[in-house]
Parts: structure tokens; C-alpha cells; sequence
């Protein structure tokens, strides 16, 4: 009966780590910018090794949709 216990105690640790991590990088996500070229992007929204880009989230023959990001 213990081993059980412990088992289920773990995969509840398990599940709040995940939702947590989530929740942590959905907030990181929230503040990117809408952008058509690497130039849009501003330039102080990176750490100092990496540089903004514009990443292409959805692509369409005439319409493209893209954010900044890191790279």
C-alpha cells in the first residue's frame, strides 16, 4: 500500500511541474511582436549572444503570418 502512495505522490509532483512550466512559457510567449522581415524585430527583446528574427508561424500563397523571436 506505501508503494502506491509514493507512486501516485510522484505523478502528482509530475503534473504540477508540467502545468507550472506551461503556465511559465505561456507567459514568456505573450509579448511577441508581429513582423514581415528580421528588421521589424526590436533589437532589445533578445540576451546579449542571441538576435532577434522574424519566425514564420502560418504561411498562405498570398498571406504570411510571423512573430519575433530569439535565434
Amino acid at each position: 500500500m506505501q508503494m502506491t502512495e509514493n507512486i501516485v505522490e510522484a505523478f502528482k509532483s509530475v503534473y504540477v511541474m508540467i502545468i507550472f512550466l506551461s503556465l511559465f512559457l505561456l507567459s514568456t510567449n505573450i509579448d511577441a511582436a508581429e513582423c514581415y522581415q528580421d528588421s521589424d524585430c526590436p533589437e532589445d527583446m533578445c540576451s546579449y549572444l542571441a538576435k532577434p528574427t522574424c519566425i514564420f508561424t502560418e504561411y498562405f500563397p498570398i498571406f504570411w503570418m510571423a512573430v519575433c523571436g530569439c535565434d
